[in-house]
């Protein structure tokens, strides 16, 4: 208990968290030596937007310090998979600069070798633009679904999993984009925008043309699309449904949902059907990396786990 608070005193961090964090912290690192080292200029209002995280994930240290663990592990989690997020955008920018040639035509010649016929696809799918659309915009919100759920049921390991998961395929996808950057689909094909649900990632090329030319000015209008290869979505799609689909209650449910999204993917998102595919392999990859990154740092993990009321206690206290 500590010393004259009346309560009893956890530790903030244990060998899980800190494993996870410190991954946060290496891409966080990255970022910003690729924004100096290119010579980026960010404004103050996008400069903005990391220091709320880290006050959340600071916020959330201090309530497992006095036990309110399930409180402590919803701000953490959200502080560091969309902490991560922005991280990754600002890497994202760096790898757009010195990418190497547009890839459109190998990525069509795949889709055609794989026998998908995307202007097909699009004018079926088109009919269904709204739906797909509110399908595809759901990472905005679905990962505090899946975080309560983790949370909610007491899987706490899985949901530090998720977020190196998260992490891991950051990184695999920011390397992967720079060397195959692409104008967009849509672009590519020459297909009219007409009707279309615009949400900004329809073609890539306005960024990606801007970066590779010198461009170093950094603007909102920048962060809304730059990967086609391979589809963070799909990547998002496979990570969520495999964290959320040990919750009882989250499994159905989220799996129609993230069906939907598959469906929106390369209409609303603009991606060739392999992009789809190599998302969908990135998420396997970073799911196994992060399990075998969460193993080897387990160790000691143990003891926050131990020292933790049941469920039933805690609700009670709290």
């Amino acid at each position: 208990m500590g010393k004259g608070t009346g309560y009893t005193a956890y530790p903030m961090t244990d060998a899980l968290s800190r494993s996870v964090y410190l991954l946060v912290l290496l891409c966080f690192l990255a970022s910003l030596a690729m924004v100096y080292a290119l010579g980026f200029k960010i404004p103050m209002a996008i400069l903005s937007l990391f220091w709320t995280w880290p006050f959340l994930a600071v916020a959330g240290m201090l309530a497992q310090r006095i036990g309110k663990f399930r409180l402590a592990s919803m701000m953490q989690g959200c502080a560091l998979i969309y902490g991560q997020g922005l991280c990754l955008l600002m890497i994202l920018f760096g790898m757009a600069a010195i990418s190497g040639p547009y890839a459109d035509r190998t990525l069509a010649a795949m889709d055609e070798a794989l026998g998908f016929d995307w202007p097909d696809y699009v004018a079926a799918t088109l009919p269904y633009k709204e739906p797909l659309t509110l399908a595809y915009r759901s990472f905005i919100w679905q990962p505090i679904l899946v975080l309560i759920g983790l949370v909610m049921s007491g899987q706490t390991r899985r949901m530090w999993t998720l977020i190196s998961a998260a992490i891991f395929a950051s990184i695999f996808t920011s390397i992967i984009f720079a060397l195959f950057p692409a104008r967009g689909v849509y672009l590519h094909y020459g297909v009219s925008l007409d009707g279309v649900v615009k949400i900004g990632t329809f073609s890539f090329h306005h960024g990606l043309d801007y970066l590779r030319s010198g461009g170093r000015e950094i603007s909102r209008s920048l962060m809304t699309g730059l990967v086609s290869f391979p589809s963070y979505h799909m990547t998002e799609v496979v990570l969520f449904t495999w964290a959320g689909w040990s919750v009882k209650w989250l499994r159905w449910p989220l799996l129609a949902l993230n069906l939907v999204v598959v469906v929106s993917i390369p209409v609303i998102g603009a991606h060739y059907f392999i992009d789809v595919l190599g998302g969908a392999v990135v998420a396997i990859v970073a799911i196994a990396s992060a399990s075998y990154w969460i193993q080897l740092n387990s160790e000691g993990s143990k003891r926050i786990v131990e020292t933790e009321p049941s469920r039933e206690a805690q609700a009670v206290t709290e």
